[in-house]
């Protein structure tokens, strides 16, 4: 009767250890996959700020470039208008000096005759 007691115990004993065995495993399994898991949010919240930073670098960067953008716009409208007052003043120029220039021939034309 011990005996049989004894290899009862014994198979039970063998069970309970693999049930021990087995839930070490899922433990360490479970402890692995937490670890595994934070380490998972920490790359995640890393990234997070990562792309925070890139969007706050952007719009910086934006309102920076829109600014330039204006100003040589400016620089170009100021560049065409001082160009354009330049030609106007050459035109200018150019037809009083014709003018004189035909004045003048005009009178040689006259002294000539006479």
């Amino acid at each position: 009767v011990l005996t049989k007691e004894n290899a009862d115990g014994n198979k039970e004993l063998e069970i309970c250890l693999k049930k021990i065995s087995h839930l070490d495993s899922k433990m360490k399994d479970k402890e692995k996959d937490g670890t595994t898991l934070r380490n998972t949010k920490f790359r995640i919240s890393s990234t997070q700020n990562s792309i925070q930073d890139a969007k706050q670098r952007f719009k910086c960067l934006k309102e920076n470039y829109d600014d330039v953008k204006a100003e040589r716009n400016r620089l170009r409208d100021s560049i065409s208008d001082a160009a354009l007052e330049a030609s106007k003043k050459f035109i200018r120029k150019k037809e009083t000096l014709n003018e004189k220039l035909s004045e003048q021939y005009e009178r040689n034309i006259i002294v000539e005759r006479h």
